[in-house]
């Protein structure tokens, strides 16, 4: 199993019909007995094969999860021992995966979460199940589901890139606040603070003079040690600490987008 990050060819059954018939008959009398399995996967069945370009070991496929409705992605060709990623990030934070083994059972901590890392235990075709599970607000939310598979070092590539680029975003904005450019502070900030006057952005004003003493730390995702957070994490987030050299003790941690880079948010404190 991975770790966190910061930045210091398999056979195929033939089953018959009437076989097939016996096995969505079990499967359905045995799991939707659970009411939370039950309203999770519910709705017309989509189905789509994620597609790796020519020597990417990513991909990154964008939609629309209508509900009801289930979203079937079959990752083909995984070898036993690769690592493996799945994450899904949506505009109402509802829409959750499930990551189903070839053998038809779910990986390890693999039902109904943001983040998945982990390693296939069997070759064979793995299969991401999305389903909004946000019944009750954004029940058409726009999401972005992320899968890489690799060998450990590929992954840990994969995944190291976009933690550079958020310490890099993050030293431009705070040079920008040391040079009282708020033009460009407002561009790095992301859409929800960017309407004029935003509190981040008075924020950022009110403490121009501390952002002088700033230097950035590391930058890490929001994962459990086991990778798996659960609802509340995902690959699209990423936090940047502050160190300052005023004051010693203190640790403010920057908010970032995964995707865009913009600032999300601060977090000002003294723990």
């Amino acid at each position: 199993m991975l770790r966190d990050y910061d930045t210091n060819g398999a056979s195929q059954v033939k089953i018959t019909t009437a076989a097939q018939s016996f096995c969505v008959t079990l499967f359905l009398s045995l799991f939707l007995t659970n009411p939370a399995n039950a309203q999770r996967f519910i709705g017309p069945l989509h189905k789509q094969t994620v597609k790796f370009q020519r020597g990417k070991s990513s991909a990154i496929i964008r939609g629309v999860a209508h509900t009801p409705g289930t979203y079937e992605y079959t990752i083909g060709g995984v070898q036993a021992g690769q690592a493996m990623v799945v994450s899904v990030a949506s505009e109402n934070q509802g829409v959750e995966a499930s990551i189903e083994t070839p053998e038809g059972g779910w990986a390890p901590n693999g039902l109904g979460v943001k983040t998945w890392i982990g390693r296939a235990s069997t070759s064979g075709n793995y299969k991401v199940i999305l389903t909004n599970n946000a019944s009750k607000y954004g029940r058409h939310p726009k999401f972005t589901l992320k899968v890489i598979v690799g060998s450990d070092s590929v992954v840990r590539a994969q995944l190291s890139e976009p933690l550079l680029r958020a310490r890099k975003a993050a030293q431009t904005f705070i040079f920008a606040a040391r040079a009282k450019n708020w033009k460009k502070v407002h561009s790095l900030l992301a859409e929800k603070y960017s309407t004029k006057p935003s509190s981040a952005f008075r924020e950022v004003k009110d403490r121009e003079k501390e952002f002088r003493y700033f230097q950035v730390g590391t930058a890490r995702y929001d994962l459990s040690e086991n990778n798996v957070y659960g609802s509340g994490s995902s690959l699209d987030t990423i936090y940047v600490t502050i160190t300052s050299s005023r004051s010693p003790g203190w640790s403010p941690l920057f908010v970032l987008d995964a995707e865009t880079y913009q600032v999300q948010g601060f977090y000002f404190n003294d723990d």
